[in-house]
């Protein structure tokens, strides 16, 4: 059946008896903002354009609740990392959401700061499962709006981790058991859950807590332009992608004592051509931006194509040897490589953009030739998927017809590396701390490791590489894989698949 048959078979039942004068109420939601906070550079998306959109639906109707699913923090725009992401918080706080769920991005910043975005938000933050160490909830667990003479209970859920969370299965009891008594004691006609988890552990949680009629989700980063439905309990499923790009839309009719309707549903693509952005909040940003980050704006590059993982990565490892003065420079590709660089002129946000917290700081370390051979050839043994290989700058790498690889490194001098403290904690370090077999008697084994931060980010590095280019970013591209040697016989289709992904989930 096509949308427009669903949304008439919809109407037919609103029709029924019993329905026809229900009352509505309408959701507006959104998950995974992850600090994008400026207007998008495609021009769409960026939360002055969530606040214009949200402000113009409330305008009309009173009906409305403003959700979001978790993840507001990390990853995104400069501006907002220089502030460890309360520009985002405070923003939310301005909008007027009204409830919130805490993501692993915001869990990683600590309790500390999370409470602070707590109270940027105007205590708006839910977290059920979140527990101190007598078991009770950090943060409030819910709320309960009044909205048509209806009670709305709102839940929030955050991703179970190894701390400061029940786990998974204790989580869902939690939740059955706290839908149950919002049902009973605070006569709640409708249970919502704002979950950081994706559709199909929302799924779990729903079976075992079946009082629950809609959950909007996060983490997954998903687009579903139509509602999901748990087929063992009725309950509703959805989540509107990622990076403030898109606000959901749900319209549900209620009736005491039976699962809400749908009268519509839609995800909203915040395109500027379209939508008005909240001005004050837009130059509220704008402000901030030019007091923490004046350079954010800055052109450095203009490119013909899109930058995958392999291509940026390449460019940042030259870059940051180039900076540092070092004699070799490491970039990780898929680790480290969170966006790619769209075609048009680059800035320096869309440089942080790409790698985020992730790349941001640098250390440097003195490395022999043997050990980085040795790590090079620990990361391709591991899984490729998970583990891959870095980029380099500064030698040449050859494989042979059985994939060997060789460089021509000189195993016993001393080298001077820069790479992300990123790569250095979680796959130089970490490789080290696994190595097996053979591994064991190499290089890697012999002595104890240290590193220092680097005095400057990879951001500042490659903004001042590229802007120095003689000639374009592709010119820059074949001279660079010219001087590492032989290329991954995978990253094309890598890079391919990277950036289709990237495509895909953006629209």
């Amino acid at each position: 059946m096509g949308w427009a048959g669903l949304l008439a078979c919809l109407v037919l039942a609103l029709a029924t008896p019993g329905w026809a004068d229900a009352e509505r109420l309408l959701l507006l939601y959104t998950n995974d903002i992850h600090d994008h906070v400026r207007p998008g550079a495609d021009g769409v998306g960026g939360l002055p354009w969530v606040a214009g959109y949200v402000a113009e639906v409330r305008a009309e109707r009173k009906d409305v609740l403003l959700l979001d699913a978790g993840d507001a923090a990390e990853k995104g725009d400069l501006v907002a990392f220089l502030t460890d992401s309360e520009l985002t918080f405070e923003a939310m706080g301005r909008i007027g959401y009204d409830a919130i769920a805490v993501g692993n991005h915001e869990h990683n910043l600590g309790l500390n700061q999370l409470r602070r975005f707590d109270a940027l938000t105007g205590y708006r933050l839910l977290a059920l499962n979140l527990v101190g160490a007598d078991g009770l909830p950090i943060f409030a667990p819910s709320r309960v709006f009044e909205r048509g003479g209806h009670r709305i209970a709102v839940i929030g859920m955050a991703l179970p981790r190894p701390h400061d969370t029940l786990d998974f299965e204790a989580s869902g009891r939690a939740l059955g058991a706290h839908a149950a008594m919002l049902r009973e004691q605070a006569s709640a006609d409708l249970v919502i859950v704002v979950a950081h988890v994706g559709t199909s552990d929302a799924s779990r949680w729903s079976r075992a807590a079946p009082e629950v009629d809609v959950f909007i989700t996060g983490h997954t980063h998903e687009t579903l332009e139509a509602p999901m439905r748990v087929p063992d309990t009725g309950a509703l499923l959805v989540q509107a992608g990622a990076n403030a790009r898109k606000v959901g839309r749900l319209e549900l009719a209620l009736h005491r004592g039976e699962r809400p309707r749908v009268v519509s549903a839609e995800i909203v693509r915040l395109e500027h051509r379209r939508f008005a952005p909240d001005e004050a909040l837009l130059a509220w940003i704008t402000a901030r931006e030019q007091a923490l980050a004046p350079e954010a704006g800055e052109v450095v590059a203009r490119l013909q194509a899109p930058l995958g993982w392999f291509a940026i990565a390449r460019l940042s490892a030259a870059a940051i040897r180039a900076h540092a003065g070092a004699d070799i420079g490491l970039y990780h590709p898929t680790h480290v490589v969170r966006n790619p660089l769209v075609p048009g002129p680059v800035t320096v946000n869309e440089l942080f953009r790409a790698a985020s917290d992730r790349g941001h700081p640098l250390v440097e370390v003195e490395l022999t030739g043997a050990e980085i051979e040795a790590y090079l050839i620990g990361l391709a043994r591991r899984d490729p998927r998970r583990w891959g290989e870095t980029q380099w700058s500064g030698f040449r790498i050859e494989r042979g017809e059985a994939g060997h690889l060789t460089t021509d490194l000189q195993a016993g001098r001393r080298y001077q590396v820069v790479m992300p403290q990123r790569e250095w904690e979680k796959r130089f370090m970490r490789l080290v701390e696994q190595l097996e077999g053979p591994e064991r008697a190499g290089p890697l084994a012999a002595r104890t490791f240290e590193a220092r931060p680097a005095e400057f980010s990879s951001v500042q590095a490659l903004a001042q590489f590229l802007a120095a280019l003689p000639d374009g970013v592709d010119q820059a591209l074949e001279r660079l894989a010219s001087a590492q040697g032989d290329a991954d016989p995978l990253e094309a289709t890598a890079e391919a698949l990277f950036l289709a992904r990237t495509y895909r989930s953006a629209e």
